[in-house]
């Protein structure tokens, strides 16, 4: 079963473009070649790789972590249900399966943990008559920057979701947890649990790339994050605000390609063996509890790649 999100990869026009980009949203880069890495400061795990020479921005792979004692089963599932697996795409790529799933989409399936995240200082916050900070100022002035913490998930466009659906949760072993509409967006975890969702896959004429999501540490820190994002001349697409599904607070900001990327926080999370309960939300009403900026723009879930 599929157990962490590890990264995923864009064919890019111009990946010093998208190094500023995502400099800019809070990230540290290497180069390995011509590729150019992008991590989450402190944290030893690739999250973005970005390829160049293309003429328009495209989803090239995802990486997906399991267990050393199930990347065999894994294998011969891929097998059997008919997927043919193929060679990693250059010198120097993850070893690991390699396959292209339901929508062509490459993807590579290796042996591997999250990595830690930076350690950082317990923050403390008073709320509902529970008042864990005392004789402390619990706004920093010096608070100029925030940075993500790691690649949390990722939404994707897709030409069959009831068949994308079945592929990841029966033969890649993660779990659905939510649905909106029946039929148009699912919600889909790690088999192991955690966070409500890592990859969210909504029906569209073709696959595609939608946005990738980065945990924050706190609300304070999305906001910070954003105001250096639309200081520094990005486009804001949606936010500040909080989603139904999954609860956890956003705000999306537009790369240099017209997809998307998030800032989040405080997300459900699920437990290995807990019984989640399935809930297919109504689309009308469901995208945001609140949010500061007014209803679900309507480019919102525009798919660039189609």
């Amino acid at each position: 079963m599929i157990t962490s999100l590890q990264y995923f990869a864009l064919a890019v026009p111009d990946v010093e473009v998208g190094r500023e980009f995502y400099t800019d949203f809070g990230m540290e880069s290497y180069d390995d070649g011509d590729r150019v890495i992008m991590r989450c400061f402190g944290r030893d795990q690739d999250q973005i790789i970005l390829l160049g020479n293309v003429e328009r921005r495209r989803l090239h792979h995802i990486c997906f972590g399991t267990r050393e004692n199930k990347i065999k089963s894994m294998k011969q599932s891929l097998e059997a249900w008919g997927c043919k697996l193929v060679a990693p795409p250059y010198a120097g790529a993850r070893d690991g399966i390699w396959f292209r799933d339901t929508d062509d989409l490459l993807v590579c399936l290796c042996v591997a943990e999250e990595a830690a995240a930076r350690n950082e200082a317990e923050m403390y916050f008073n709320t509902r008559g529970i008042y864990r900070r005392l004789n402390e100022r619990g706004c920093n002035e010096d608070q100029s920057i925030a940075r993500p913490w790691r690649l949390g998930h990722m939404l994707l466009f897709t030409g069959n979701l009831k068949k994308k659906v079945d592929f990841y949760t029966n033969v890649l072993g993660m779990r659905l947890s939510d649905t909106m509409g029946g039929d148009v967006v699912a919600f889909l975890r790690n088999g192991n649990g955690g966070d409500h969702h890592v990859i969210a896959l909504a029906q569209s004429e073709k696959p595609g790339f939608h946005h990738a999501s980065f945990e924050f540490g706190t609300v304070d820190d999305i906001g910070v994050a954003a105001a250096n994002m639309a200081k520094k001349g990005h486009k804001h697409c949606w936010g500040f605000g909080r989603h139904v599904v999954g609860s956890n607070y956003f705000h999306y900001f537009r790369d240099p390609w017209g997809s998307i990327v998030e800032h989040f926080a405080d997300i459900d999370i699920v437990d290995e063996d807990q019984d989640w309960e399935i809930k297919d939300w109504p689309l009308e009403g469901n995208f945001a509890r609140w949010v500061s900026d007014g209803p679900l723009p309507d480019d919102f879930l525009f798919n660039s790649e189609a």
